[in-house]
């Protein structure tokens, strides 16, 4: 219970009574923050301007007894656990308090002082217990009565609804007392109840069953088109049937000119060289391109209808982590990259979108990377290994062991002269922070040399710009470069974390070399205007590139570099990257002005901004173990 938000009432007319409540409920926990009243008027007075966590309350008051005191407390609505402790060992007035809404009731016999601190906690866990709950079920109560959807649930002992939302009245225009009377095949034509039926039985056997066919009679007997989802769940130990319907009148009406799209649509597809397909929400293929169906040995109209695991098999053994439900979860574009054999393949998926601003269907893109991904490989090494090896001089003297021992000795000394040689703590000080210093440079080091776990994950793009340039801190001041941050809030990005240090490494070494008398390098952070990606812009003052380079930075094996400077293969490299995780890179450049390269990531779902102003703020002093720990 130690939380310094905690505080407690204690109304107690006896001052000895109060004293001892005090100490006991300090020592069980110091964090407490103890109010006191000593008569019933003035603990309410209390309570009517502050907030209180619990309240432990003596039934014996001048003015006000207990009982009183807890039915004001109640009429006045204040909402919090109440602990009567009473010298009076009633029955009766027990029963009376906890009827009036006390939480327990104390005796005040020998010891009931140890026995307060332990029942307090207890409400007041509990307390906040039934609160979240109460606040939870809330929630999902105004959720489930303002869906948009029509929800409907039956309970499959009884064939009847026994629950719907304002959404599925106002569909059907019959009343909840109405619809409570009735079965979901009481609410569709004569002609579909086989349907119904049908749906019954498959979310059955499935636990959930899917159909856009139904139509939901209303009560003037007029019928709307529905798409309805049928999912089996337990609810009170019996099983219940949950279907949401949607009303797709002008979704049916339009499907008509839905094909025409189709027709215009497969034209645009079959001049492309790549397999690209579109898939609905049962996973059937809607669309397929003709280097698909040649390669299927198929006409396409033979492919369209079949469920995509059958359509494209040889493809589709990426079923497992294929990116098209996360498309129709999301509505977000997604990338995966997979492997079968000794071939690899880039898979695309983008969401197409209906009237109703939901995902219908999802388009997707596979092309043979194999080669492409083979060279990248091999020069992504190469680069990897060149960088390591002009990193590796800079942490030759950079060894935690010897750091850990200064720390150590430094705060001894800070303890032992801190008082006898109050000058020496600006030393010291001064000792602390260069071990710091050179803590930092070994962790970003090893962070930047440490292997991703994941293909893709979200990273903090401020934070990864801090860590790299950190790296190169000693080369920049050598070179009398001056580093301007001006970050905004983004949210994190999705992407490969070895592969954006590395883009990210390059774009600065570029800078630090296009600046050999010094300059200034100003590093930007944004959210695009779409909100979609994250704009990152690295600004040089160097010499700038020729208009006539410029089309030919990102070609593998250029460079303006003179001869034995550069590979020519850095920003090929690092645009290869970005454009195939999903990102984009672009460059502008001035003469004699500067150059300024913006890398653009993709955003990672449901990301909330990183709070960073500047440079990372730092941190207070550690302590020896703190400062240890640092190191590791």
């Amino acid at each position: 219970m130690s939380d310094s938000s905690v505080r407690v009432l204690l109304v107690e007319d006896r001052e000895d009574q109060a004293e001892l409540l005090r100490i006991r409920l300090k020592r069980f926990d110091p964090a407490l923050e103890i109010l006191e009243a000593s008569s019933g008027e003035e603990g309410l007075e209390v309570l009517e301007r502050t907030q209180v966590d619990a309240v432990i309350l003596d039934y014996d008051l001048p003015g006000m007894n207990g009982l009183e005191i807890l039915g004001t407390i109640s009429e006045r609505g204040y909402r919090m656990p109440v602990i009567v402790v009473t010298g009076q060992g009633s029955e009766r007035v027990a029963v009376q308090a906890m009827k009036q809404g006390a939480y327990d009731y104390i005796i005040k016999e020998k010891g009931y002082e140890r026995l307060v601190p332990r029942v307090l906690r207890t409400a007041i866990e509990s307390y906040r217990l039934k609160e979240q709950l109460r606040t939870s079920e809330e929630r999902y109560r105004l959720l489930f009565e303002n869906a948009t959807e029509g929800i409907f649930v039956e309970d499959l002992e009884q064939n009847r609804l026994v629950e719907t939302n304002l959404a599925a009245q106002r569909m059907t225009g019959l009343s909840r007392h109405e619809l409570l009377s009735r079965s979901l095949e009481d609410l569709v034509p004569e002609e579909q109840k086989s349907i119904i039926q049908r749906l019954y039985e498959v979310a059955l056997e499935r636990g959930q069953a899917i159909s856009n066919e139904l139509n939901l009679l209303q009560a003037d007997g007029n019928e709307i088109a529905v798409d309805v989802s049928l999912t089996t769940v337990e609810h009170g130990g019996k099983p219940v049937l949950l279907m949401i319907a949607r009303d797709v009148t002008e979704k049916r009406r339009l499907e008509q000119q839905i094909l025409l799209s189709k027709r215009r649509l497969q034209t645009l597809f079959d001049g492309i060289t790549d397999f690209i397909l579109v898939v609905d929400s049962d996973y059937k293929l809607v669309m397929v391109n003709r280097k698909l169906a040649e390669w299927r040995g198929l006409p396409p109209e033979k492919l369209v209808g079949r469920n995509c695991r059958e359509g494209v098999v040889g493809i589709a053994g990426f079923c497992e982590q294929c990116p098209v439900p996360e498309t129709f979860r999301t509505g977000r574009s997604q990338f995966r990259e997979w492997s079968k054999g000794d071939r690899t393949y880039h898979i695309w998926t983008y969401p197409l979108f209906g009237l109703d601003g939901r995902v219908e269907m999802v388009v997707e893109h596979a092309k043979d990377v194999t080669e492409q991904r083979r060279l990248e490989k091999q020069l992504i090494k190469a680069e990897k290994l060149a960088t390591i090896g002009l990193l590796a001089s800079g942490i030759a003297h950079e060894l935690r062991n010897p750091l850990n021992i200064i720390e150590a000795a430094r705060y001894a000394l800070e303890l032992e002269l801190s008082q006898k040689a109050p000058e020496s703590r600006n030393k010291l000080e001064i000792i602390r922070k260069n071990v710091q210093r050179a803590s930092k440079i070994i962790n970003n080091l090893l962070e930047f040399s440490r292997h991703s776990q994941y293909e893709r994950e979200q990273i903090d793009v401020n934070r990864l710009i801090d860590s790299t340039l950190s790296l190169i801190e000693k080369e920049l001041s050598s070179k009398n470069i001056e580093v301007v941050r001006e970050y905004s809030e983004v949210p994190p990005a999705i992407f490969s974390l070895d592969s954006l240090k590395q883009v990210f490494l390059n774009i600065i070494l570029n800078a630090i070399q296009a600046m050999p008398n010094g300059g200034r390098l100003t590093i930007s952070t944004r959210l695009s205007p779409e909100l979609k990606d994250i704009e990152v812009a690295f600004s040089d003052t160097g010499h700038g590139i020729p208009e006539e380079a410029l089309p030919h930075v990102f070609s593998p094996f250029y460079t303006t570099k003179p001869a034995g400077e550069g590979t020519g293969l850095g920003m090929y490299i690092s645009h290869t990257i970005i454009r195939r995780e999903g990102g984009d890179i672009s460059v502008r450049s001035e003469l004699g002005r500067g150059t300024t390269f913006t890398v653009r990531l993709p955003v990672a779902e449901g990301g909330t901004p990183v709070h960073h102003v500047g440079a990372p703020t730092r941190t207070a002093e550690p302590s020896v173990t703190e400062a240890t720990k640092a190191l590791h």
